[in-house]
């Protein structure tokens, strides 16, 4: 893996000009016991070589004025190369005569499907916050995005002869214009509201996978989201205690979904548009910090994720159901005190949890996908040297052990499902300079 970014900016007295560039490639390797048994029944084997630039221009204006804009265009390019590959049913096969042993009609073999898809997206965007009074602030953007994606699918058996399944290649272009408007009112030195509308935009594309019928790969549309929030921020008892809360309603159009599709040679996962899906809920926060020992703090949200329509495949009506990961009520809480050393040196201890309901990891809300309400418990004692320079702690997460699913897919025969971290107990040691 390597990285590099590089960030300049010139003053030209009332604006600013900044330009920020960036490059990453990855080269990653995986060898993957996908049926996690004796049996050789399932290996994955997934070669990534992703390779990306970014460049952002921006020009904005000083800070303090009665109007701040911001004006910039922006220019990603990404090529993404894979070689991966399932070696299905070895099990089943004679080591000692693989030729005779290899049936592509049964899917007992190498299945490859290596692709490449190159990404290229310019986009232009403008802000700018208006005062109105001392008190009240306009804000209002826009942002127009061209995305173009070229891909080229191939899937075959290549165990000791090649035998092709399938050839795809397709071309797309996505345009969107996207807006933000949003107004403020500082009542008071302590207290803020708000109000904001507005519009995202998540390209489509193409979604890969090991497929085996050009169905699998049709290109997936544009999601929109319509963005409505409402809420007020406030310092309260000296700034000592802060306490934030909002309301909000999501409105996503052509919303993107993962599904399996298990029509080919092995489970598949696609990605379709869901028709529309609303959300809606209220979120609030709450922060103490009486001392300069001791802070706490919760958090807490209600929601309600539905999809309003959405057919899947074979006609599956999934309308009415829950969104993935999606849990109607959400609390976390924690705090930290600090209990000073001689030599200005400190121990720190930070308790914390977090509890959520019900949620479901597929948009069938199959019984079998469903991950109970779970709460869980983490905690960190540290020592701390003077300034805070040097930290050396013991953590414990998942505390209580608690165990959940975090992913379930289809495999030829079976279920893969994957659950979370187990109670985990580590030190550490943090040196800043």
């Amino acid at each position: 893996m390597f990285g590099a970014s590089l960030t300049a900016s010139v003053n030209f007295g009332g604006v600013t000009l900044t330009s920020i560039s960036a490059y990453e490639q990855v080269g990653r390797t995986t060898i993957e016991d996908t049926d996690a048994s004796p049996n050789n029944v399932l290996t994955a084997t997934y070669i990534d070589r992703p390779q990306q630039f970014s460049q952002e221009v921006r020009l904005q204006s000083r800070e303090g004025g009665t109007v701040n804009w911001i004006v910039g265009g922006y220019y990603f390019r990404d090529k993404l190369v894979t070689e991966s590959a399932f070696d299905i049913l070895r099990v089943l096969r004679d080591p000692d005569d693989l030729a005779g042993t290899f049936d592509p009609v049964n899917s007992i073999g190498n299945f490859a499907y290596p692709y490449t898809q190159r990404t290229e997206s310019w986009a232009a965007f403008a802000q700018a916050d208006v005062k109105l009074s001392d008190r009240l602030t306009l804000t209002g953007g826009l942002r127009y995005s061209v995305d173009n994606i070229d891909f080229d699918f191939h899937s075959f058996f290549d165990d000791v002869v090649v035998v092709p399944v399938l050839d795809f290649t397709d071309s797309k272009t996505f345009k969107d214009l996207s807006w933000r408007a949003a107004l403020s009112f500082q009542a008071t030195d302590d207290l803020l509201f708000y109000a904001s509308s507005s519009k995202g935009y998540n390209s489509g594309g193409f979604a890969g996978g090991s497929s085996s019928d050009p169905a699998q790969l049709q290109p997936f549309r544009s999601e929109k989201l319509y963005a409505y929030e409402a809420g007020f921020k406030s310092d309260l008892l000296g700034r000592t205690l802060r306490f934030n809360a909002a309301a909000f309603y999501y409105d996503y159009r052509d919303l993107q979904v993962f599904v399996f599709d298990t029509s080919g040679v092995i489970p598949v996962q696609r990605k379709l548009n869901a028709g529309n899906a609303a959300l809606y809920g209220v979120e609030a926060e709450l922060q103490a910090k009486p001392s300069r020992y001791f802070n706490a703090f919760i958090n807490a949200s209600l929601l309600h994720a539905r999809y309003k329509d959405f057919t899947a495949l074979a006609a599956e009506d999934y309308s009415g159901n829950k969104l993935v990961n999606a849990p109607a009520y959400a609390i976390s809480a924690g705090f930290a005190v600090t209990q000073p050393l001689p030599g200005d040196s400190a121990l720190r201890l930070r308790v914390d949890g977090s509890f959520q309901s019900e949620t479901f990891l597929t948009p069938d809300n199959a019984r079998g996908n469903r991950v109970e309400a779970y709460g869980i418990a983490n905690a960190r004692l540290s020592w701390l040297s003077r300034n805070e320079g040097l930290e050396l702690a013991l953590w414990a997460k998942n505390i209580t052990g608690t165990r959940y699913m975090t992913y379930v897919s289809p495999v030829i025969t079976m279920d893969q499902i994957n659950y979370n971290d187990p109670a985990t107990y580590g030190v550490q040691a943090v040196l800043k300079f």
